[in-house]
């Protein structure tokens, strides 16, 4: 079973903007397009494998943290 749909909103799980999925392949490949920020129209084929539902950045971030780290005890310099 397939976890995407067409029409389906996703994100590289290493992050970046939001795509929307044009076709989906048999093989576990999705076509996605999106805009950048000159508001082009821009598309490419990913492996299911890195892509998610939810945006990573929203996932991984501590509001209450200027850091947006949710460990507080991350430390940087290490």
């Amino acid at each position: 079973m397939n976890e995407f749909q067409e029409g389906d909103v996703v994100y590289l799980k290493s992050g970046g903007p939001a795509m929307t999925i044009t076709e989906l392949s048999e093989n576990h490949i999705s076509y996605c397009q999106w805009f950048d920020k000159n508001l082009e129209l821009q598309g490419s084929s990913f492996n299911n494998r890195v892509l998610t539902k939810e945006d990573p950045r929203v996932i991984n971030q501590d509001y209450n943290s200027p850091s947006g780290y949710s460990d507080q005890s991350y430390d940087p310099s290490e």
